[in-house]
């Protein structure tokens, strides 16, 4: 669970209670994640500026440049703020949001499953959310937002035609409001939480609404930051319909069974069974292995497992014949938190460039991280590579 905050203004001049306001928004949205935060920003004349950090928000408010930002509010018509709380990829600079991708930065609340689905071949990154960008950006959300697997809440900035979109899913919430008396228009993930600040700063709200899923409301920058130019009605993601599968080793099956392997998993998101059994209710579970692969656990209760939490345990490996593609089916019994917090691969940063790269790019000198594009600048000598780290001067 993350949480995404805006501020949409018409007005030059800024009251100092907005100005606190921002700022608050920033910490208090660490409730809904706390393990980094950054923002994009910008006036509409040029691609938005953006800044994040691997730091939970009371730690980034007090940032030189974040300070800057605040302070000077009447320079931005617009602020979108992100609070992490990481699900797939490692905690650091790199995986926090927003992501810049060609003229799009967006940022994201919720869980993707079949994210790699979204992006180009070749576009590698940890983040599922980065991928859902990367989609956009090359094909635009009329072909992306159907396409999505699990839940979500946008915001981006379209630099080609200085626009800010928002859209989201029926699982994940969002709210705006137009304060009164000031051209301004807040956002936030939770309603309450937004009407206590505003409260708080002795301001008033004339208004508040809540986008209807699956809608994109679209501002025009240079316009009207209060009022949505238009909006799109995109359609929700259908699963397509499983014919009945039986597991065995034939060409004329639904399924081949590959046999039982070990599974490393996540759930992002749940679906009633359309048939109660013996008068209960069950849910089906669907989510993604660490590799990307789907995964789904049949007939469960409905608080059975968290969403977007790590999990391990034991799955038959089938293909499907209808795809070819692998996906795997859980066996109850096995399943148990996974004994690491964050699975996924850890990143280091460069003591040279200061960028973050993963430990296959990544040297260590004297144990120190030296990332391998500025390893080969320098004309590091083997020799005073740390042992084990070589190889990687010569993959790259």
């Amino acid at each position: 669970m993350c949480g995404i905050s805006s501020i949409f203004r018409n007005e030059k001049k800024v009251s100092s209670n907005i100005d606190k306001l921002m700022r608050q928004l920033t910490w208090v949205g660490a409730v809904r994640g706390d393990d980094s935060t950054g923002m994009f920003y910008g006036d509409g004349t040029e691609m938005a500026e953006h800044y994040k950090r691997g730091i939970p928000g009371w730690d980034f408010q007090h940032l030189p440049l974040v300070e800057r930002i605040i302070r000077r509010t009447e320079e931005h018509r617009f602020v979108v703020i992100h609070n992490r709380a990481a699900t797939r990829g490692t905690v650091n600079n790199s995986n926090a949001h927003p992501f810049h991708i060609g003229s799009t930065v967006g940022v994201h609340n919720g869980t993707l499953t079949a994210h790699t689905q979204l992006s180009e071949n070749g576009f590698n990154h940890p983040v599922d959310s980065a991928h859902l960008f990367s989609g956009i950006e090359k094909e635009g959300s009329g072909v992306i937002i159907p396409k999505i697997q699990g839940s979500f809440n946008l915001l981006w900035y379209d630099g080609e035609d200085q626009t800010i979109h928002q859209v989201r899913s029926d699982h994940r919430p969002y709210c705006f409001a137009k304060l009164k008396d000031h051209e301004v228009l807040l956002g936030a993930s939770e309603k309450s939480m937004l009407k206590w600040l505003v409260s708080r700063n002795f301001l008033e709200i004339e208004y508040c609404w809540t986008p209807e899923p699956y809608r994109e409301y679209v501002w025009s920058v240079q316009d009207d930051m209060i009022h949505p130019a238009y909006d799109i009605q995109h359609e929700e993601y259908k699963e397509p319909e499983r014919p009945k599968t039986t597991i065995h080793s034939s060409s004329n099956t639904e399924a081949e069974d590959r046999g039982i392997s070990k599974v490393e998993f996540f759930f992002a998101y749940k679906q009633v069974q359309d048939s109660p059994v013996k008068g209960q209710v069950f849910f089906n579970y669907y989510g993604e292995t660490i590799d990307g692969e789907d995964v789904v656990l049949y007939s469960a209760k409905k608080d059975a497992y968290s969403l977007d939490e790590w999990l391990i345990g034991k799955a038959y490996a089938t293909i499907r014949i209808t795809d070819k593609k692998k996906h795997y089916r859980l066996i109850p019994s096995t399943i148990a938190h996974h004994p690491i917090e964050d699975p996924e691969d850890s990143f280091y940063t460069c003591v040279r460039c200061a960028d973050e790269y993963p430990e296959d790019h990544t040297i260590f000198m004297d144990n120190a991280p030296v990332c391998v594009p500025c390893a080969h600048t320098l004309q590091v000598d083997l020799k005073d590579v740390d042992p084990g780290h070589e190889w990687k001067l010569y993959k790259q």
